[in-house]
C-alpha cells in the first residue's frame, strides 16, 4: 500500500493499535469507541481470566526448565503450578500440542514489539527458532473457521512485525487452542504480510474519519458476539 504515510514513515493516527484494538473495531466501531476513546471501565468476563491463567502458567514453565524430555516431563511440570488444577485439561492439551513443535524453551515468551512505521504494538505469545525457521505461535481458547481468520492476520502481522524488530524472515505460524486441543500450522507468505499490514493503514483511516464525527460516527454493530463484548452494558438500544 502506497500511500503518503507509509512514505513519511509516520503513524496514520498518534495512538497505538494493538491487534485487538482492530479486531474490536472491524467489529462493532461502537465498543472500540467506548474501550479507546471514553475509556469507560471494562466488564470482566470468565473467558478472558481463563485466557490470561493459562498464558501465565505457559509462560511459568519455562522458567523452570529450558529444555523438556516428553510429554509426560512437561505435564509433570506443570502440574507443579496451583494453576494447573484451575486448568488441568487446558494444561495436558496445551503439552500434546506444543510437542508437535518444540519441547525446548521458545527464543521469547510474551515479547512486546512498538512499531512506530506502523503505530502498532504486538504482545507475542511466543517465539520458536527450529532448524533455522522462526514460527510466531499464538494461545487460544476455542477454534472456530470465523475466528481462525483472525488469527491468521495476527500471525500475519506478528510475523511482520517481528521482522521488522530483528531482521530475520519468519514465514511460520502456529495456533494451539487449547480448550479444544486443536493445532494449526500455517505457512505465512509476503502477500499474508502485506495485506495484515494494508488493513491496519485502512482500520485506522475508518478510526480517524469516524473520531471526526464525534460519538455518533462510530457504528454500532450488534450481533451474536455482544454477548461477550466488554463494553455491552454502555450500548444504549442494541
Amino acid at each position: 500500500m502506497n500511500n503518503e504515510h507509509n512514505k513519511q514513515n509516520k503513524p496514520l493516527w498518534s495512538g497505538w493499535l494493538s491487534k485487538s484494538q482492530i479486531l474490536l473495531f472491524e467489529k462493532c466501531p461502537r465498543a472500540w469507541y467506548l474501550s479507546k476513546i471514553k475509556a469507560v471501565p471494562p466488564e470482566e468476563k470468565l473467558h478472558l481470566n481463563n485466557g490470561r491463567d493459562v498464558h501465565s502458567l505457559f509462560e511459568w514453565v519455562y522458567t523452570v526448565k529450558d529444555k523438556f524430555n516428553d510429554y509426560e516431563d512437561l505435564l509433570n511440570t506443570l502440574k507443579i503450578n496451583k494453576m494447573y488444577s484451575l486448568h488441568k485439561q487446558q494444561a495436558e492439551n496445551f503439552a500434546k500440542l506444543i510437542k508437535e513443535i518444540s519441547l525446548s524453551k521458545p527464543l521469547y515468551t510474551e515479547y512486546k514489539i512498538f512499531n512506530k512505521k506502523l503505530g502498532v504494538v504486538g504482545i507475542l505469545d511466543r517465539i520458536d527458532k527450529i532448524n533455522d525457521e522462526y514460527f510466531v505461535v499464538e494461545y487460544k481458547w476455542h477454534f472456530n473457521e470465523f475466528a481462525f481468520k483472525d488469527h491468521v492476520f495476527e500471525l500475519s502481522l506478528y510475523s511482520w512485525l517481528y521482522e521488522q524488530d530483528k531482521g530475520v524472515k519468519v514465514n511460520k505460524g502456529a495456533v494451539l487452542y487449547v480448550n479444544d486441543k486443536i493445532l494449526r500450522l500455517i505457512d505465512i507468505d509476503e502477500q499474508s504480510k502485506q495485506e495484515a499490514v494494508d488493513r491496519v493503514y485502512k482500520t485506522r483511516g475508518e478510526m480517524i474519519r469516524d473520531m471526526a464525527k464525534g460519538e455518533e460516527g462510530f457504528e454500532k454493530r450488534p450481533g451474536k458476539w455482544c454477548k461477550y463484548c466488554q463494553f455491552a452494558k454502555y450500548c444504549q438500544g442494541k
